[in-house]
């Protein structure tokens, strides 16, 4: 899967992905920098949950010039991937 979720729907988005009977295999999600972080640094919701079945990465770094129109953070790219 890939995507680029509205960012006020992203958490929502990600514990759906994480969740225990979701088939998600691999998605690379762009999202706000300081929510990719959250994720990566294991302070998103549920983290002690899903964290022993899936990883999570920052695998590209998205500026906010790539989007028009351009949002008021840079992006990165989440890559969430199931054990």
């Amino acid at each position: 899967m890939v995507g680029n979720p509205p960012f006020d729907g992203s958490s929502a988005l990600l514990r759906r992905l994480t969740s225990r009977g979701s088939r998600l295999v691999q998605a690379d999600l762009v999202l706000q920098q300081a929510a990719a972080r959250r994720w990566v640094e294991l302070r998103a919701p549920g983290a002690g949950r899903w964290a022993g079945e899936c990883s999570v990465a920052v695998v590209r770094r998205v500026p906010r010039s790539a989007f028009h129109p351009p949002p008021a953070v840079d992006c990165l790219v989440l890559r969430v991937t199931r054990r």
